[in-house]
């Protein structure tokens, strides 16, 4: 006895599953963070961002240059130009200089929690990389000294951000228990705020 051959599939649902199939394709492209994975696991660890002791940890701009240094050039390149298509630069970026509706707390939520989704500053081309969350890596200090390194290298003359400012921007980001990363639009949802500067005069370029 042989069994009958299977109908064919409905054509409506070939082209379903031909639909879905690009649907995945094309938001694998667009969010796979470059397949780096420290920007795929969140929960990956990062040694070297508590590795910053001796005299550094005495200048905020020494101490935001080596952290900087160990962990964000490898996205954003030493130069702060990012990597076209995937990454954002930071030289010249409106978010960074907390310009054309981003504010401070903007930025450091991007750190402490991370972000998704196309991303457009400094007239760059659409960069589609995710970045990982910092917030379980870098203390207050840390990324107040990192941030102020990013807003005055490269040309860029935003003024430094203080541990306290930082502090208040975490404690309003749900109390730094945000469950995942950020998209540009949830972001400009919340307004613009600036947060408390560093009393201390700039220290010269660090280049």
């Amino acid at each position: 006895m042989t069994s009958s051959p299977l109908p064919p599939a409905p054509r409506w649902l070939t082209l379903l599953a031909g639909i879905l199939g690009l649907w995945a394709l094309a938001y694998l492209f667009l969010y796979n963070g470059g397949f780096d994975g420290a920007t795929i696991d969140e929960n990956a660890t990062f040694a070297a961002a508590g590795d910053v002791g001796g005299a550094d940890a005495n200048d905020p701009l020494a101490l935001g240059k080596k952290i900087y240094r160990q962990n964000c050039a490898a996205c954003h390149q030493p130069d702060g130009r990012g990597l076209p298509g995937q990454y954002p630069p930071l030289a010249g970026s409106e978010i960074v200089l907390s310009k054309e509706g981003f504010g401070e707390n903007h930025l450091v939520w991007i750190v402490l929690d991370g972000l998704v989704g196309p991303v457009q500053v400094a007239g760059a081309p659409t960069c589609n990389g995710a970045m990982v969350p910092w917030k379980g890596y870098l203390d207050d200090r840390k990324l107040a000294a990192v941030l102020s390194y990013v807003r005055q290298e490269w040309g860029n003359t935003a003024p430094p951000l203080a541990p306290e400012g930082v502090a208040a921007a975490r404690a309003a980001d749900a109390g730094g228990k945000r469950p995942g990363p950020w998209t540009l639009r949830e972001l400009q949802e919340h307004p613009a705020e600036a947060l408390p500067q560093n009393s201390a005069p700039p220290s010269p370029s660090l280049k």
